[in-house]
């Protein structure tokens, strides 16, 4: 489910994760030791790891991030779950798939075919948002070469992940429970932080 800026859903982890990883690829670097001389970074795990506690319970998690944002990726925590809390994501599964595939049918889903389907859609939503950021590095250009950043900025535009972003959000967050920002400010300022503003500094 996708929210408001200050509501926070499972898709906002989701994209926290998504934003975190593409800043640093390398899974030994995601610790809060590794980031602690890099502030972008830092704060963005701090905040990975604050809404992890929301939406996990204590036996779906560890108390080492690393770990925590492995699973997020993989969807481990998903083998962790009673299946019967994804009811409402399997009926909507069963739908989009009998609408291309009438004639396939299926009547009993095993939790590791969600943590299937779960980690390949991440991966994918992975993908587009790197295309949609593709140029986003770019701060100022010539007009000689603006013709190739216009073309791809265009296709940028025209994707649309809110398929996707709905499942990957019911996944984490299957009771889809919307959390208010500034209430949750008053416990972690963490999620308050302006990272572009950050970033901006850090450049």
């Amino acid at each position: 489910m996708h929210t408001g800026n200050n509501k926070i859903s499972g898709l906002t982890l989701i994209e926290k994760v998504i934003d975190f990883v593409l800043l640093t690829p390398n899974p030994s670097d995601w610790t809060f030791e590794k980031q602690n001389n890099n502030p972008p970074r830092l704060i963005r795990l701090h905040q990975i790891d604050f809404l992890s506690n929301l939406f996990f319970s204590s036996n779906e998690f560890s108390d080492n991030v690393k770990s925590n944002v492995k699973s997020i990726i993989s969807g481990e925590f998903i083998m962790k779950r009673q299946i019967d809390i994804y009811r409402n994501t399997l009926l909507k599964m069963d739908e989009v798939i009998k609408k291309k595939y009438p004639g396939d049918k299926r009547n009993i889903w095993t939790i590791d075919e969600i943590q299937y389907n779960y980690f390949r859609l991440f991966e994918y939503k992975l993908e587009l948002t790197k295309l949609k950021k593709f140029n986003s590095g770019i701060i100022e250009i010539s007009y000689p070469y603006l013709y190739s950043v216009t073309v791809a900025n265009k296709i940028s535009e025209k994707i649309n992940s809110k398929s996707i972003d709905l499942f990957l959000g019911e996944i984490i967050n299957p009771e889809n429970k919307i959390y208010q920002k500034d209430k949750l400010n008053e416990k972690n300022k963490v999620l308050n932080v302006d990272l572009d503003e950050v970033d901006f500094e850090w450049m």
